[in-house]
């Protein structure tokens, strides 16, 4: 009504004054509600807040790339013209008409930085390594028909809590993994690993066992069911590869989690690949269509890294090789203008981390030592503006040390997942209910904006409600 009109516009009045002038990442993605209607929702990320754009109802149009664009070049310009932010790159999921658009997009817009989304894409590991058909893999499905038979009858699961009862304080849940939740298989794995001790106390008691099979159902095969599920609890082997399981996936339970955040940046994408490549070798892989070589340069604008990442004994790591891809970048993201020498000598010194690039000079350790008193992290953008000089010619990308200092703020604003839309969609879920089906697609959407409001003004930030997990003891 009238009354959510008015809070929305003056949410979004609000949203525009934290947003002007900063640059953005623009990110959308389709859900169905459930009335079965078809939506995409857009948002865009401006230095690691994440605010919502639209909604548009799709359902009667055809899911292709053309039709997309359309959608994406309208958020575009709403990003420009409204909320006067300056964008640097876009975000989708990897489906067919979001390749398709990806090459479309960046015909038209080459400075622009069009991007998959790693979270899913890290997700879509997981789902084809659980499809391989080896006998690691089937203990999964061997341990979701655990977890399913104990949900689904009352009395066993009852005799679960009991005996989780007697020697902890907190009874946990089972939980049922799905692939739409992306960390959901190893939590569920690690839980049943937390609770081998109930279980395994609960089939060593004769009559317990005596009920669990009473209560598995009336017929033959319900209580062979049964037998079967305790004599796999039993079974010391199966425990050893739940372990080796949730061994496997811990790894890329840590990087969905990390670069699901909203202050993702490039760089923790290559070195979660970095790190899941040393683990695992060849499970994944930058595409060549991925813009590298943006990948490269968000590690080398790092401060904290620079070139520490590299192999110095690799030729392309050394400072002449690394300023053909900051020229390249330069060029492209300035729309031709070249370095100057000027530009040239700082990054010389800023790789090197000499003179007033130094780590001293630039004070990395101070920045450090704040960040860990308010338990966050590095806000790198803004290190990087504290060295931002106010020059006159109000051009994004400057030459000079400005454009080494602009570069390196618009390659670090990059967010690399559409994890906030997916995260809205939940919430559209919660609102958009079997109760309440009828609600119209943008009054889901008003309602999620002015809630969104709420939740900045009196400090509910997204980083407090979606905190980082750390998925086991050897985790910092």
């Amino acid at each position: 009504g009238r009354v959510l009109e008015e809070e929305t516009a003056k949410a979004q009045g609000e949203m525009r004054k934290e947003t002007e002038g900063l640059h953005g990442t623009g990110q959308c993605d389709g859900w169905k509600n459930v009335a079965k209607s078809s939506l995409v929702t857009s948002m865009v990320n401006v230095e690691y807040n994440p605010f919502l754009l639209g909604v548009e109802d799709v359902s009667e149009e055809r899911k292709t790339a053309v039709n997309l664009m359309i959608i994406i070049l309208n958020k575009m310009k709403r990003i420009h013209e409204f909320f006067k932010v300056i964008l640097v790159a876009w975000c989708t999921d990897a489906s067919g008409e979001s390749a398709k658009m990806h090459r479309d997009l960046l015909e038209k817009f080459p400075w622009l930085v069009v991007l998959d989304c790693w979270a899913h894409q890290i997700n879509l590991v997981v789902g084809d390594t659980l499809k391989l058909k080896v006998p690691l893999i089937a203990v999964a499905d061997q341990a979701i028909e655990l977890v399913k038979w104990f949900n689904n009858h009352s009395v066993p699961l009852g005799l679960l809590r009991q005996e989780q009862a007697t020697f902890r304080s907190v009874v946990l849940a089972l939980i049922l993994p799905v692939l739409t939740r992306w960390t959901s298989h190893f939590l569920a794995m690690d839980r049943l690993l937390e609770l081998k001790a109930a279980f395994r106390r609960l089939v060593e008691d004769t009559d317990k066992c005596a009920t669990l099979i009473s209560a598995s159902g009336n017929s033959a095969p319900d209580k062979a069911k049964a037998r079967k599920l305790i004599k796999r609890i039993k079974d010391e082997n199966f425990w050893t590869k739940i372990e080796s399981l949730r061994n496997l996936l811990r790894p890329f339970a840590i990087a969905a989690n990390a670069i699901q955040a909203d202050n993702c940046r490039l760089d923790t994408v290559l070195l979660i690949i970095a790190n899941l490549y040393r683990i695992h070798s060849q499970s994944v892989t930058i595409d060549a269509r991925a813009d590298r070589n943006i990948f490269i340069l968000a590690v080398v604008f790092n401060p904290y890294i620079r070139s520490k990442a590299f192999n110095p004994s690799n030729q392309i790591s050394t400072p002449g090789r690394i300023w053909l891809l900051v020229r390249a970048a330069f060029t492209r993201f300035s729309k031709g203008q070249e370095p100057d020498d000027e530009f040239r000598e700082a990054f010389r010194d800023y790789y090197g981390g000499i003179g007033s690039w130094s780590d001293l000079n630039m004070g990395l350790a101070d920045y450090h030592s704040a960040a860990q008193k308010r338990g966050g992290y590095v806000h790198l953008v803004k290190l990087w503006r504290d060295f931002e000089i106010e020059d006159s010619t109000g051009s994004e990308c400057s030459n000079g040390v400005n454009g080494m200092v602009r570069l390196a703020m618009r390659i670090l604003r990059i967010v690399p997942n559409s994890a906030s839309t997916e995260r809205v969609l939940s919430r559209f879920g919660s609102i958009h209910t079997k109760s309440r089906n009828r609600l119209h697609a943008e009054k889901v959407r008003s309602m999620t904006i002015v809630a969104q409001q709420i939740e900045r003004t009196h400090g509910i930030a997204s980083s407090s409600r979606y905190s980082k997990q750390n998925f086991g003891n050897d985790v910092d």
